[in-house]
């Protein structure tokens, strides 16, 4: 279920590859292993998860073999011609890729369902975004806050690589059709990105998809 839930999210042309951060997956490239060696074991495990979904989703775009090492900024630097995102929580990993061309850019982030704690909503969200939230909460299966932060992260994964600048959460607001369950993000009041979110039940799912511009 969890991952036709996330398939439904994505056109055919992007592949989609889910685990467990706990299976036993195989060894790290050397590329790689270099980004954990010092790392708990916890984040070793979701580090190793990360790059086997993505090697895995590579491998359905006919790409096998490659290293998929963090660069300075600790974003995934995929090869030449795919874009990519990686996501996971403590129970769940994705990875998404897709052939640069109609797709320009993918954003994914996986939070699990529970509400997003107090201290941090404020640090997520504008006083309109969180009055917009609390209207809603009564409304809607999902935490809007929690909602919020997973769709935010998701629009910081598909914008960063396009332009290189660092978001903080106030720099995007969102705006939800919650029949839909899709959403704007406003990025510096200037630009938008647009995007869709699912569930498990166990898990909330956000994605950010940016395509090239239509030829005129």
């Amino acid at each position: 279920m969890t991952l036709s839930s996330l398939q439904s999210l994505f056109p055919g042309d992007v592949a989609v590859v889910t685990v467990t951060p706990g299976m036993v997956l195989g060894a790290l490239h050397p590329a790689e292993e270099v980004h954990v060696r010092n790392a708990v074991p916890k984040r070793r495990r979701e580090f190793t998860a990360g790059r086997h979904c993505a090697r895995e989703a590579l491998a359905r775009l006919g790409i096998h073999g490659v290293a998929i090492p963090a660069g300075p900024d600790r974003a995934p630097e995929w090869p030449d011609g795919i874009t990519g995102s990686i996501s996971h929580c403590d129970s769940l990993c994705a990875a998404v890729a897709a052939r640069v061309g109609r797709i320009v850019s993918l954003g994914l982030d996986i939070e699990s369902v529970e509400p997003l704690s107090r201290e941090l909503v404020s640090l997520v969200g504008t006083c309109a975004e969180i009055e917009e939230w609390d209207r809603a909460s009564g409304e809607l299966a999902l935490d809007p806050a929690k909602l919020a932060f997973c769709a935010k992260e998701s629009v910081y994964k598909a914008d960063y690589p396009l332009t290189k600048r660092f978001l903080d959460f106030h720099d995007v607001e969102v705006a939800f059709d919650f029949e839909r369950e899709t959403f704007i993000a406003r990025i510096g009041g200037v630009r938008s990105l647009h995007g869709c979110y699912g569930t498990d039940g166990k898990h909330v799912f956000a994605r950010v998809l940016v395509t090239a511009p239509m030829p005129t």
